[in-house]
């Protein structure tokens, strides 16, 4: 899956996030992959904050912190930071971010 997402980024010359349940010891998480567009993988990122009110949601295997990383996106270089959906409900993840930043 990632290979695909890597050589269309290549192909189109544009970043590219994706979203998906990412294989996890004891079980998966929710995850958003961050390739450039010279297809390289600049992060992958897992939602910090899962919600407990939908059976599959809370079986899911929280990520560890906010990361940021460093985009070219030809004329310049921007920094930027993921969230998956409950993650924006928290003011402190776009502060982390914001600090680290994006």
């Amino acid at each position: 899956m990632v290979g695909g997402y890597r050589r269309l980024a290549r192909e189109i010359e544009m970043a590219i996030v994706f979203t998906y349940l990412q294989s996890w010891p004891q079980s998966p998480r929710n995850s958003a992959t961050l390739i450039d567009r010279h297809g390289a993988t600049l992060m992958t990122y897992s939602k910090v904050h899962t919600c407990a009110w939908e059976a599959v949601e809370g079986s899911l295997k929280p990520g560890d912190g906010f990361h940021v990383a460093e985009v070219d996106v030809g004329h310049a270089r921007v920094s930027l930071g993921l969230m998956i959906c409950f993650d924006r409900e928290f003011p402190e993840s776009a502060r982390i971010l914001m600090l680290g930043g994006a």
